[in-house]
């Protein structure tokens, strides 16, 4: 989590680091949303500050390729990317729009995008998933029922993008199975996810194994009634 001690971004970036089962590429992927504001001048001060946060991306995943995706409310042309253009940064996709106009057909702005550092990531392919040619509706039931936006993606290498057709059926988890926190085996960290259990907390979870129901956690300080109710109906624990 990016440390925003000038308070300019309304809902903080957030990254992490992965690697391609297909090739092994590392790659550090962000993820922000900015604000849309009353005006563009409203939008400019994230954009801008997005400058430090690609240079701070750097300092915490050394030596690897780093993308920031998410909706920019700023198309990649405008000159409010000059401070990231001057650091080589570049958007993926400069084409097409990814937001659904109020008229049928109409596509607004692009809006959605990946900016990332050129050729150190083996970006083959992108696009924008137009996603009104695949259900049967006009764009301003989607616009309220799916999403103004529509899906961007890249593809790394030789991966591909294939659209399957959804049949109403439910999904199997791609996990073998439902993940859920043992209340007798997780770690510190992992209790934090739960409802109101801070480090302290979950501290003492781990000191006062083992653990037989979850209702148990009343026994634990801080935790009452209501405290303990909020987990259960969180459904993270194992039962």
């Amino acid at each position: 989590m990016y440390i925003d001690d000038r308070d300019v971004f309304a809902r903080e970036p957030f990254s992490a680091k992965f690697s391609s089962d297909r090739s092994g590429q590392a790659f550090a992927l962000a993820n922000v949303h900015i604000t849309y504001g009353s005006s563009i001048g409203d939008r400019l001060p994230e954009i801008e500050a997005l400058a430090s946060y690609f240079m701070w991306l750097d300092e915490v995943y050394p030596d690897t390729p780093r993308l920031i995706a998410g909706d920019f409310n700023l198309k990649p042309d405008h000159q409010g990317w000059s401070p990231m253009r001057e650091l080589g940064a570049v958007p993926a996709i400069s084409e097409g729009a990814s937001t659904l106009g109020l008229s049928e057909g109409f596509w607004a702005n692009l809006y959605d995008n990946f900016w990332k550092t050129p050729g150190r990531l083996n970006v083959t392919d992108r696009g924008i998933v137009q996603f009104p040619s695949l259900f049967e509706g006009d764009h301003v039931t989607l616009r309220d029922t799916v999403s103004d936006h529509a899906p961007v993606w890249i593809a790394l290498g030789d991966a591909t993008l294939e659209l399957a057709a959804f049949d109403d059926r439910t999904f199997e988890p791609a996990n073998d199975k439902v993940y859920c926190i043992d209340l007798n085996e997780a770690t510190a960290d992992q209790l934090l996810v739960l409802p109101n259990v801070g480090p302290d907390r979950a501290g003492q979870i781990i000191k006062m194994r083992p653990w037989g129901r979850i209702e148990e956690l009343t026994r634990v300080s801080g935790l009452g009634t209501a405290s303990v109710k909020a987990i259960v109906e969180s459904e993270l624990v194992c039962s």
